[in-house]
């Protein structure tokens, strides 16, 4: 059986709506709670193909695992929805965002 983890996880979060009508708060609160060493924010629809601070919670993930690879680094949203519109979506985002080996999706509900 392997030795558990002393470290805790690095949880990086992404909050999104899609109009600037919409608020965020209902998102950023459950973030907080889960303790999130970051919160990205954007008010983007996921019709758009470049979302800039997706791509910035990505890029900082992939930097906290190369500088401590033992390490779980979590990108955390309230839901799913909000980081992609649909399954194939997720999967286009998860294939550009986790391309280091170490750097995997973790769900819980």
């Amino acid at each position: 059986m392997p030795a558990p983890r002393a470290e805790r996880p690095i949880r990086i979060g992404y909050a999104r709506t899609p109009t600037a009508r919409q608020e965020l708060a209902s998102q950023l609160e459950p973030l907080h709670r889960a303790e999130c060493h970051e919160v990205f924010k954007e008010q983007i629809s996921t019709r758009v193909k470049v979302r800039p601070e997706l791509a910035k919670a990505l890029a900082q993930a992939r930097q906290f695992k190369e500088a401590a690879p033992d390490t779980p680094v979590i990108l955390t949203v309230h839901e799913l929805k909000r980081l992609a519109g649909n399954a194939a979506e997720l999967m286009k985002t998860s294939r550009c965002g986790l391309r280091s080996p170490r750097l995997r999706g973790h769900g819980r509900r």
